[in-house]
């Protein structure tokens, strides 16, 4: 069984021409057609009459099938339709979309869904990553279409999961690995949204006045942040070389995460009210802002943990790339919210 490296490839990789029929928004593959090697695709829907001998992967796009895959197959920010007669020999995985099982169809591996209620449609943004199909031939040698006759279409279903089981060598699930990436990257999200909500809550007034504060003066509280990020060793170094300095020092390193996250409530509040002007989403309740927020750094921090579960060549060229993305995202908030602990004095002075 594959690991579905392809999902992962799926994501990065530019267009390509493939053997594949491409009309509007849909790649289709034709009954006549068997396309040897992995398949992935973003932004587009995906129609599946013939059959795929690799592992399919579609991002941000709906995905039919009743033909064959005898690979894995993931989509992520779609659904997928299994109509009669389709057989996928592999592990099923659907994030942010539904699974429509039609009686008649058979799927071989793990069949998983996984639904974030509303949220479900921020997955499908994904398609900005750029449209694009990419097909990845398994042989150095220049493939061509099997034809296959529909008559005996049934008949080569079978003989194509009698190979793949002689070939298969025992693994570790693709599945599970995506989804221990899942919770890898969950339960921080969960733990920042709990954390600011808290300081929103406790404290609504004081987290009001520096994010209003933070507005008026941007650029200031970049730079005050900065600042002090330049400042704090030295001024930690110099109070530990004083007997009398050393329990101030202890006092500032053991309330800085607890300032960083008292700070960052505003950051996260502003960010998240950006996020949902732009994508237009009325928010009836303030909570909604800081989800937003920390839901950016979950898909960021999701991405980054894919790419270091499955060893694929794109791992090389993206992970420092999106790790990058990842710190300055995360820079960029906590050099705020110590700029905005100064400039507004922790909440008390009022713009």
């Amino acid at each position: 069984m594959s690991d579905m490296n392809i999902l992962i490839f799926l994501i990065f990789t530019l267009s390509s021409n493939n053997p594949v029929v491409k009309e509007n928004n849909t790649v289709i593959i034709e009954k006549s057609d068997t396309l040897k090697g992995d398949l992935a695709v973003v932004g587009k829907d995906l129609k599946i009459y013939g059959g795929v001998r690799g592992d399919v992967a579609v991002v941000a796009g709906n995905v039919e099938i009743s033909g064959f895959v005898s690979g894995d197959l993931a989509v992520v920010g779609g659904n997928l339709f299994l109509l009669k007669g389709s057989l996928i020999k592999g592990d099923v995985a659907v994030v942010a979309g539904k699974i429509k099982k039609s009686e008649g169809s058979k799927v071989k591996g793990e069949l998983t869904e996984v639904r974030l209620g509303p949220f479900d449609p921020v997955f499908r943004l994904l398609k900005f990553l750029g449209p694009s199909v990419k097909w990845s031939s398994p042989s150095e040698e220049k493939e061509e279409s099997v034809k296959i006759d529909t008559l005996k279409k049934e008949e080569k279903k079978e003989e194509i999961e009698k190979e793949e089981e002689e070939t298969e060598e025992e693994s570790i699930s693709a599945v599970s690995r995506f989804f221990q990436s899942f919770i890898n990257s969950f339960i921080p999200f969960i733990l920042i949204f709990i954390f600011i909500l808290i300081v929103n809550i406790a404290f609504p007034g004081t987290s009001e006045n520096m994010k209003k504060e933070l507005k008026e003066n941007v650029w200031q509280t970049l730079g005050i942040g900065i600042l002090i990020q330049i400042l704090y060793l030295p001024v930690i170094f110099v109070l530990v070389v004083s007997i009398l300095g050393i329990p101030l020092a202890i006092f500032i390193i053991l309330s800085t995460p607890l300032l960083l996250i008292y700070g960052s409530a505003p950051v996260f509040n502003i960010i998240g009210e950006f996020i949902s002007e732009k994508l237009k989403i009325k928010a009836k309740n303030k909570i909604l802002y800081p989800f937003i927020s920390s839901l950016l750094l979950f898909v960021l921090l999701f991405i980054f943990n894919l790419l270091t579960e499955f060893e694929f060549y794109a791992s090389f060229y993206f992970k420092p790339l999106f790790m990058c993305f990842t710190f300055m995202y995360v820079y960029l908030i906590f050099t705020f919210a110590l700029g905005v602990l100064f400039t507004s004095r922790l909440g008390i002075k009022t713009s």
